[in-house]
């Protein structure tokens, strides 16, 4: 698993921000996102973390415990299931809701 300081590093350069301007966005030094970044910060302040998330368009719990995606787009992952749906026969379309439903299930017990 990747650490904190990864997760904000890579989502950072995947929004084609600079440290600096992640910074102003979450109004701290850049050294404070650099800190973070080379996992320098020992027990991070949690109103920083959602600062960084909101400004990295992020949910905070990637952040913490890696549990989502970085930037879900849902309207692109929609069309790709659509999609995917679509050139199923009816067996596999019915294993996949069998999938899915499991899915949700296990989803709802880790919660």
């Amino acid at each position: 698993m990747s650490s904190l300081g990864q997760r904000i590093k890579v989502t950072r350069q995947a929004k084609h921000l600079t440290r600096s301007a992640l910074a102003e966005v979450v109004g701290v030094p850049a050294k404070v996102i650099a800190d973070y970044e080379h996992n320098k910060v020992k027990g991070p302040r949690i109103c920083i973390l959602v600062n960084i998330a909101n400004a990295l368009d992020t949910h905070l719990d990637y952040f913490m415990w890696h549990l989502r995606t970085p930037h879900l787009d849902m309207v692109e992952v929609d069309n790709q299931l659509r999609s995917v749906i679509e050139s199923l026969d009816e067996n596999n379309r019915l294993t996949l809701l069998s999938l899915a439903k499991s899915l949700k299930l296990q989803q709802k017990t880790l919660s």
